[in-house]
């Protein structure tokens, strides 16, 4: 039961996150139409790198280390995975600014997923969905996803990153802090130890891991005093340490 709840929810978010990318996609599509802007110096810069990789790509030559060269060298500072992901839509829709800035919306959806990842990992599901459509309509992102700039991939790569990280450090500890409990610390000695789960063995060990802490306590107050006890009396302090009587009723 509660398996199918999950699952018409995580259908339900998915279905708002894509209607948000389609209404993204078609308010983007319904401004170029009745905007044709004349492009600045950097969006025309931009343009003509994805051209040039349009040129090259028109009679590719997969086997020969010469074309691979010269494309690689078509960009000498510029990364040349936008160029490249323009490049199909350059052939289906024309060489021009309207077709160019589709590749932004492939971007918008990495930026638009890898929010409601953060938001919905760190808070909840109604964060997440909410902090996707502030991000759709902040004033200071919007005007991006409508030029062809480099501004709004780098965005949405810094934010995939982001996600990816928050996924990692995160995810990891919460897994750190389970093994390295209390619980988690008496787990790992047992495993190593060799004893079992349960039973007077689970105890015993720890015991054990409260008594080797004492014998850490004992030596460390010892190093600080000014006159150190020798290893006689730190012994005789642990034997008559209280955990000691349970370890020797276990064992006899």
């Amino acid at each position: 039961m509660e398996t199918s709840v999950l699952q018409r929810r995580w259908v339900r978010v998915g279905l708002i996150l894509v209607g948000m990318v389609l209404v993204g996609g078609l308010c983007d599509r319904l401004w170029v139409a009745t905007h044709e802007p004349i492009l600045a110096w950097d969006q025309a810069d931009y343009l003509t790198g994805a051209m040039n990789y349009w040129r090259a790509l028109q009679s590719p030559q997969w086997f020969s280390r010469d074309w691979w060269v010269s494309l690689w060298l078509l960009s000498s500072k510029i990364p040349p995975l936008v160029y490249l992901l323009t490049v199909p839509f350059l052939n289906g829709l024309g060489t021009g600014f309207s077709a160019s800035i589709w590749v932004n919306f492939l971007f918008h959806i990495v930026l638009v997923f890898s929010v409601y990842g953060i938001a919905s990992f760190l808070f909840t599901s109604e964060v997440g969905l909410w902090s996707v459509a502030i991000c759709s309509l902040l004033p200071g992102l919007y005007p991006l996803r409508l030029n062809f700039l480099l501004d709004y991939p780098v965005t949405a790569m810094t934010i995939l990153v982001l996600w990816a990280l928050t996924i990692w450090w995160f995810g990891g500890r919460n897994l750190r802090g389970k093994i390295w409990s209390r619980r988690g610390r008496s787990r790992v000695v047992r495993a190593l130890l060799g004893a079992g789960e349960d039973g007077a063995q689970g105890r015993g060990s720890d015991v054990q891991v409260t008594e080797m802490n004492q014998v850490e306590a004992l030596k460390s107050e010892a190093l600080k005093s000014e006159a150190p006890k020798s290893e006689v009396q730190l012994l005789r302090e642990l034997i008559q340490a209280p955990g000691m009587g349970a370890i020797e009723s276990m064992t006899d």
